[in-house]
């Protein structure tokens, strides 16, 4: 059986942080991106050559700029594609905070092996003793790409994690609640049928080698693989990209 590895091309930093997302992109390798940025959620939209040089950028400048023309994605494009062979993987569960015995919190969450809540408590930089993480809440595959055919899937999830509070706490409405959630995006390669969570420690730290922050969508374009990567806070948006090898169960040449 064939299985596909990722060499790193590199990596395009956007001009913003956020959210990005990609458009599309064309057969000649021109990238297509939309950013949003700060909390009134103002757009950008940039043409980005295949070595990373941005051609032509549309943004509304922070409210600035009120003459924005959309890019035209050509036809022959790629578009990142929801989670429709994947969508096995989406649920949910709890609320994103409440009280976990009348809400029977441990019924309606994912159970999790005690080595994987170590690293995900490490990942999600939570304050707490990992048998306090309770469980996957919440699951929903943003984008996928087609690796093999039918089974191998690289995809973009997001993923909510339940925890329980050392002390109760009381939010700006006075409901008191007793435990949390946090989110985590992944991109993640998924074998249809096999256990969502077993290989899920291989994918904390990014895709073969490459960190990633909060991976939003993917597209296959040729050879390559591309994946929009936002940054939030203050880190800013990455383009990454990726070459897509193949090699045989038997190959120990790669």
């Amino acid at each position: 059986m064939s299985k596909p590895t990722f060499t790193h091309r590199h990596s395009i930093p956007l001009k913003h942080s956020g959210e990005c997302s990609l458009l599309g992109v064309d057969s000649d390798g021109k990238i297509y991106v939309e950013e949003r940025y700060t909390d009134a959620y103002w757009g950008a939209q940039h043409l980005i050559s295949p070595d990373g040089k941005f051609l032509h950028t549309e943004d509304e400048e922070g409210g600035a700029n009120t003459n924005v023309t959309p890019l035209a994605i050509p036809a022959d494009a790629r578009k990142p594609q929801p989670g429709w062979h994947t969508n096995q993987l989406n649920f949910s569960g709890s609320r994103h905070r409440g009280l976990r015995e009348p809400e029977r919190i441990t019924n309606t969450v994912q159970s999790i092996p005690m080595p994987l809540k170590m690293r995900l408590v490490e990942r999600l930089n939570l304050n707490i003793m990992p048998p306090l993480l309770l469980g996957l809440a919440e699951s929903y595959v943003m984008s996928e790409v087609e690796l093999i055919r039918p089974h191998t899937y690289l995809i973009c999830r997001r993923m909510r994690f339940a925890y329980a509070l050392p002390e109760p706490k009381t939010d700006d409405a006075g409901q008191q609640y007793d435990y949390d959630t946090a989110i985590l995006h992944i991109a993640q390669i998924y074998h249809k049928g096999d256990d969502h969570l077993t290989d899920l420690a291989d994918h904390l730290d990014g895709l073969e080698g490459t960190p990633l922050n909060h991976p939003m969508d993917c597209l296959i374009q040729q050879d390559r693989l591309y994946i929009a990567d936002s940054g939030l806070g203050t880190t800013p948006n990455y383009i990454h990209i990726w070459q897509i090898n193949y090699r045989s169960d038997d190959d120990d040449t790669l």
